[in-house]
């Protein structure tokens, strides 16, 4: 009974040894699964563009609600011959050259700055021309005329002396009259705009005179050259008038008659008149 039980034990010892043998074995040869390194994500570069939202007119300024940025892909971008960021000024004396469909892509060369070749061109109406106007400070409001604003000149006249003489000190009114020089003059530039695009060679911007940039027809020009040297200018936003303003000292002073000095054969021969 002994020896049965021996055996058996020993028969399975036998067997397990041989199993153990044989799993580790297979469990040697069998191939080691390749090492999975982790594979880096690639990221497409992307290349900034700007679209145009609406219709953009020549000679209009950029702002962000009127483009579009847009991230194209670098064979997008290339296709439309870009090769790096597209960058647009967006201040306000840097102009489109071009008329600008809606949908329409915008490139830097799109704009003209101020000092570029022609600039000018794109802030003058077709037609027209620029002048530097000296006007009179005693009436203008600060910041109450802006540059794209039009306004009306007012002229004030005498037949006597020269106005456009500060220092001139007046005994006799007689012949001075205001009118109304030229009418809805858009104004470019001002003097005291230090960052405008456009400024006269010489400004004048004291408690006296302003030189502001305004924008006339051609056969304005002899008119507002000789007005500026012999009369007194003044500046207003432009109305819509009933009637064209006009006005003598006799209007605003009641029983005003010029009085005028006469001396020697002059006396005597007025005198005769009257009699």
């Amino acid at each position: 009974m002994n020896s049965r039980l021996i055996f058996f034990v020993a028969f399975f010892a036998i067997l397990t040894g041989i199993y153990g043998l044989v799993d580790t074995f297979i469990l040697a040869n069998e191939p080691t699964p390749p090492t999975l390194e982790p594979v880096a994500s690639v990221t497409e570069n992307t290349i900034t563009a700007w679209r145009a939202n609406t219709a953009l007119k020549r000679g209009a300024q950029l702002d962000k609600t009127t483009v579009s940025r847009v991230q194209l892909s670098q064979q997008e971008a290339n296709s439309l011959g870009v090769t790096s960021e597209v960058e647009l000024k967006f201040d306000t004396t840097t102009l489109l050259n071009r008329d600008i469909a809606a949908g329409e892509w915008v490139f830097p060369h799109d704009q003209t700055s101020a000092g570029e070749t022609g600039y000018f061109d794109l802030i003058t109406t077709e037609g027209m021309m620029l002048y530097p106007l000296t006007v009179a400070n005693r009436n203008l409001i600060k910041h109450y005329i802006q540059p794209g604003d039009f306004i009306d000149l007012l002229a004030i006249s005498s037949s006597e002396v020269n106005l456009t003489n500060k220092d001139v000190e007046l005994d006799d009114f007689t012949g001075i009259k205001a009118h109304l020089l030229l009418r809805q003059v858009k104004v470019i530039a001002l003097s005291d705009a230090k960052q405008s695009s456009v400024q006269a060679k010489v400004n004048y911007d004291n408690e006296n005179q302003s030189t502001i940039v305004i924008e006339i027809e051609p056969e304005h020009i002899a008119t507002l050259s000789l007005a500026q040297r012999t009369l007194y200018i003044e500046a207003y936003p432009s109305h819509d008038y009933p009637q064209p303003p006009e006005a003598m000292v006799q209007d605003i002073i009641d029983n005003y008659i010029g009085v005028k000095e006469l001396r020697g054969n002059e006396n005597q021969q007025q005198l005769e008149a009257l009699f």
